[in-house]
């Protein structure tokens, strides 16, 4: 008898890592729901054989049937840097994700979350993953927490500045050893949870294949690129005015500054749940960043 191969509705495919998730599940040959705001956001998934749906994260009612009879989904609460409340818009968007996962039904919903998501206090963005943790806990539905650490993607902005001067102009230390992942492991890793190939539990740690510093970041690229590759480290002084350069709300900018404060004073750490492991090396996404 023929294996029957489940249905995951998916959030985000707009983003990396919602892409990511859409892209690890289909290659592993399961069905695939794309939530869009809008259906022509969702017409290159179509073509790969996705169901879309058409519904706005913050709309419950059409959100719960997006998501209704699937064997399970993965949301996130989408970067927002142009509001002033971004802490309290994340907990109002958890509340509506949490009950519409409960109200569908759903075996099993991945959310994306972030290490230190456990402080309610002090980490900056990250308080956003607290506040839609908080929101599932409370509503009861069943879920998982996969917690990401610092994203090599956030990287991606500076990449020319990489490749055609060699310099990689850094918030974070130098030397701060720590974990960095690729989303294309966040994708593989919900997979994994989503489809039962990994142990669900509350909370997942996603490590990555093993902890780096920037240094090392800069030789990846120079390696690649042939070249030297210089860690440009921003004093901590100066960090108010490069952020104010991303052009993002005033009050945003203040939690970014906060978050790489935190980072900076060791703050933002596991918390010592169950563990998922990358398997992207540095060198490898390095050499995948530079190749497309």
């Amino acid at each position: 008898m023929e294996k029957r191969m489940s249905l995951f509705a998916v959030a985000g495919v707009s983003g990396n890592t919602g892409a990511a998730v859409a892209e690890a599940l289909l290659s592993i040959g399961h069905g695939v729901r794309v939530i869009v705001r809008d259906a022509a956001k969702g017409a290159s998934w179509a073509m790969r054989g996705a169901e879309v749906a058409v519904a706005d994260l913050t709309d419950a009612p059409a959100l719960i049937q997006a998501l209704r009879g699937a064997d399970g989904a993965f949301v996130l609460s989408p970067s927002r840097y142009d509001i002033p409340n971004p802490i309290e818009a994340a907990s109002d968007l958890g509340h509506v994700l949490a009950a519409a996962s409960k109200a569908a039904k759903l075996p099993l919903t991945v959310v994306l979350s972030s290490i230190a998501a456990q402080h309610t206090a002090g980490t900056g963005m990250i308080k956003t993953n607290n506040r839609v943790e908080a929101a599932f806990k409370a509503a009861g539905a069943n879920a998982t927490f996969l917690r990401a650490p610092y994203f090599l993607e956030n990287l991606l902005p500076v990449l020319s500045v990489i490749q055609e001067q060699g310099l990689l102009p850094s918030l974070i230390d130098p030397d701060q050893r720590m974990d960095m992942i690729p989303v294309r492991d966040i994708g593989a890793s919900v997979a994994d949870l989503l489809t039962g190939m990994a142990a669900p539990a509350p909370v997942v740690e996603l490590h990555s294949v093993k902890p780096v510093t920037m240094r090392e970041v800069g030789a990846a690229f120079a390696d690649r690129l042939g070249k030297p590759v210089h860690v440009l480290a921003l004093p901590v002084a100066g960090w108010a005015d490069a952020v104010a350069e991303w052009g993002m709300h005033p009050a945003i900018q203040a939690e970014f500054v906060e978050m790489y404060k935190a980072i900076a004073d060791g703050i933002v750490d596991w918390d010592g749940h169950q563990a998922l492991y990358g398997r992207t090396t540095l060198a490898d996404w390095a050499g995948l960043i530079l190749d497309r």
